[in-house]
């Protein structure tokens, strides 16, 4: 596992995903692609991939995406803030 300073755990667990795909399923990194919604997350995927000498996986936002295709394809999913939670966690009586 990579252990680079303000890499989310999420971004080094892509990085981790991204490396076993391509060592079992011998795709090569131009066939792999992470999108993940915010810049910052972007950096923090590019970092790690780096580390691990995975430079030609294709990160970035949706619109960077359109019209591509890809044969595996990660999308990183992570809140803007602490203090935000999807209505959907939240325990509550639907019914």
């Amino acid at each position: 596992m990579v252990d680079c300073l303000g890499c989310s755990i999420e971004a080094v667990a892509i990085g981790d995903l991204v490396a076993s795909l391509i060592e079992e399923k011998k795709l090569r990194q131009t066939e792999i692609g992470i999108v993940a919604p915010y810049y910052k997350q972007v950096q923090k995927i590019r970092i790690v991939l780096k580390e691990k000498n995975l430079r030609d996986i294709k990160v970035g936002s949706v619109p960077e995406f359109q019209g591509k295709e890809f044969k595996a394809l990660f999308i990183s999913t992570v809140r803007a803030s602490r203090h935000w939670y999807a209505f959907f966690l939240i325990p509550f009586d639907r019914f």
